[in-house]
């Protein structure tokens, strides 16, 4: 499906318009957008601990990797909490930080 794989999605956009793609970054170490220190410890306390604790192991899980190196069910399993909880405390963490980034 392409809404699976942004590189189909790519093809499907140049297809359906008849475009051509002429160029094509790659990076094979990308640095982050933005790091703890400037993100500022103010808004990482926004976090309560579990959602700290939940979002850390899903990104050293490779939840936020394509494909992703574990689900959310897996990760949840490895937490000992509900694939329910473990979506409830991701989102919630990602709607803070986001929040945060978008809003200044």
């Amino acid at each position: 499906m392409p809404e699976d794989d942004p590189g189909e999605i790519v093809d499907a956009v140049l297809d359906a318009h008849a475009l051509e793609l002429v160029a094509k970054r790659t990076r094979s170490d990308p640095s982050p957008l933005v790091d703890a220190e400037s993100l500022g410890p103010a808004v990482l306390d926004e976090l309560t601990d579990r959602q700290r604790e939940v979002l850390t192991t899903a990104f050293d899980a490779g939840y936020y990797d394509r494909p992703r190196g574990k689900t959310g069910e897996e990760i949840a399993t490895q937490l000992d909490i509900s694939p329910t909880t473990f979506q409830e405390h991701v989102r919630a963490a990602e709607r803070k930080l986001v929040g945060h980034l978008v809003e200044e």
